[in-house]
């Protein structure tokens, strides 16, 4: 792909690169698929004072900070910002805010992962500690879609190594990175989309976050983790002698929980879910050749 950033990499060896040209080649950057990405609101000095934990009137917006996001979780604390577009230093349009679906992601992330990505569609609106993702109304991608592929380990590898300077601490997430990262299409996103809701829902509370920690630890790092390696290395695994349809013999077993009732409806058919994929031996050990490979093992820190 083109370095519309300019970015020369000095973190990037001979081994790397080639992962990473398997990564871009065939990909379109984010930006392509973006209406905007843009940092929430920015206030003059002495922001509490825009601040309250009760809506006072109808311009008190429901707001969140960068602290109370992470990685499919929206954590909020019940705090709303008096939207005066007269007073706040920028405002920003309130068409950004109240998309109907728009991802947000931390400004500043952790070294792991540096994208802490979640789906908003609340119209929270969000301080300059949050960037907003809003995607153009005819774009072929889907904002759940997305939300999975920039919270992969893949991903944020990616990222890491080519955007940031390998801090141990936090690291910017920029706007400008962000439009470049390599983006594959699938004729279909429905399965992303199903597990990004078991995400969403597994993280929607302490209480459950804490019981499943499990199951949401499975579902994240290996179910969506080895669908992510398999969209983007599907071609070298076939060159190394590694045929996977992982993709395929998952999706057999997805069930939709946007259309359940109770929660504890939705919780249980995750479980079922899992349970299934779990005793299926092929897809089992189309997962653990996908980890075992020494690419996907480079990613993971495994292998140097």
């Amino acid at each position: 792909m083109n370095n519309i950033g300019y970015v020369f990499n000095i973190f990037v060896d001979e081994k790397l690169r080639v992962i990473f040209d398997q990564i871009e080649i065939n990909s379109v950057h984010l930006g392509k698929f973006t209406k905007e990405i843009i940092e929430g609101i920015v206030t003059p000095k002495g922001k509490d004072s825009f601040l309250s934990y009760e809506k006072k009137n109808k311009k008190y917006k429901k707001f969140l900070e960068g602290k109370d996001i992470s990685r499919y979780r929206i954590n909020w604390r019940g705090l709303y910002i008096l939207y005066d577009v007269n007073k706040l230093h920028r405002p920003r349009s309130k068409e950004i805010f109240e998309s109907k679906g728009k991802i947000i992601l931390q400004r500043i992330g952790g070294s792991g992962y540096p994208i802490n990505a979640v789906f908003d569609d609340k119209q929270f609106y969000t301080f300059a500690s949050i960037n907003n993702i809003i995607l153009k109304t005819d774009t072929k991608i889907k904002p759940k879609f997305l939300l999975t592929i920039l919270n992969s380990r893949l991903l944020n590898f990616y990222y890491k190594i080519n955007f940031t300077n390998l801090s141990e601490l936090t690291v910017n997430i920029s706007k400008t990175f962000l439009e470049l990262i390599p983006i594959k299409l699938l004729p279909t996103q429905k399965p992303f989309i199903i597990l990004a809701d078991y995400m969403l829902f597994l993280n929607a509370t302490e209480e459950r976050r804490t019981k499943e920690k499990e199951l949401i630890k499975f579902i994240d790092r290996q179910i969506i983790d080895s669908l992510v390696y398999e969209l983007y290395f599907k071609e070298k695994f076939k060159q190394d002698g590694i045929k996977t349809n992982l993709l395929e013999l998952v999706e057999q077993y997805l069930k939709d929980i946007s259309t359940l009732n109770s929660d504890e409806q939705k919780l249980q058919t995750i479980k079922k879910v899992v349970e299934k994929i779990k005793n299926d031996k092929r897809v089992m050990g189309q997962m653990e050749k996908i980890k075992s490979h020494p690419w996907v093992r480079v990613v993971e820190g495994e292998r140097k």
